[in-house]
This record gives C-alpha cells, sequence and structure tokens, in this order.
C-alpha cells in the first residue's frame, strides 16, 4: 500500500521482494540476446515482511 511522503508498507501474509539496482557494476542484460541467462553484479536485495516500511526516495526498509 502506498503512503504519503514516498513510501508503501507491504500488506498481507506474504514477502515483498525489491531489488535495487542503483549500484549495478556490472549486467549482461541486452535486448538483443533474450536467451542469456541474467548476471548482474552489485545487486541490493530487500525482503520485506508484512507491516515493514519501505521510503522509496532513500531507498531503505524500516521496521514501522
Amino acid at each position: 500500500m502506498i503512503e504519503p511522503g514516498g513510501s508503501f508498507r507491504v500488506i498481507g501474509a506474504g514477502a515483498v521482494y525489491v531489488a535495487d539496482g542503483q549500484s549495478v557494476t556490472y549486467t549482461n542484460l541486452s535486448e538483443r540476446n533474450p536467451e542469456t541467462t541474467l548476471c548482474l553484479f552489485d545487486v541490493r536485495l530487500h525482503v520485506l515482511c508484512r507491516e515493514t516500511l519501505f521510503d522509496l526516495r532513500t531507498r531503505r526498509p524500516a521496521c514501522s
């Protein structure tokens, strides 16, 4: 659920995965060869549970 101020809150019983690619140093991602297995270096992964907040401006999670 999107919150005022640029964050979202996780609702429900499952998890939400946020893959932040801001600091990616290498990727082989290419539209020319969609059959290639994805390779990414330096991706930040957040696994958020119910009621966790994630600030989209700072790219940081927080417990509520």
